[in-house]
């Protein structure tokens, strides 16, 4: 399981392509033998909050350093979840059409928040790009303004009776 991880962080620094388009190489998705190993994995992980984790080959053992334990665990539930993850650097650039497809909106509408300066950007020649870390950062945040919206417009319409209203 650790080499197989271990694997795919490898696989980490190929990747420079677009986030969202088809990858340039055929994943190698997990079966349901790996799928049920990486959730055993995850939550023997999860009852032993003191585990150290280590990659052991050839007689040596190597600690993966604590801080970035998280990661280990993540990757290892997507693929106990029969999905492929990919690593990118939080400063990778995107283009306008890469940050579309993340967030699920179009490109003119990218630009238009570029433009307002919702998400950050630099100039490379003529074309706009971005760091990936902040578009994903405006996405959380605009995930998190939609949530509290959502919790107001429920308080009030419970506030309001709607709730108790008969069609």
């Amino acid at each position: 399981m650790i080499q197989r991880l271990a694997n795919i962080a490898n696989m980490s620094r190929y990747l420079d392509m677009s986030i969202a388009s088809t990858l340039q190489f055929e994943p190698n998705l997990p079966d349901q033998a790996e799928m049920d190993m990486a959730a055993a994995f995850v939550q023997f992980v999860r009852d032993n909050e003191a585990i150290d984790i280590n990659a052991t080959a050839h007689g040596k053992s190597v600690p993966f350093p604590r801080p970035y334990r998280g990661i280990v665990v993540a990757i290892a539930q997507h693929l106990a979840d029969g999905r492929f993850p990919i690593v990118v650097p939080l400063d990778r650039d995107v283009t306008t059409q890469e940050a579309a497809e993340l967030l699920n909106v179009s490109r003119p509408h990218v630009i238009t928040l570029l433009e307002r300066g919702a998400i950050r950007y630099h100039m490379v020649g003529n074309r706009r790009k971005m760091a990936i870390g902040d578009v994903l950062r405006y996405r959380r945040e605009r995930s998190a303004a939609r949530r509290k919206g959502l919790r107001e417009l429920a308080n009030e319409a419970q506030t309001l009776g709607a709730y108790d209203a008969k069609p």
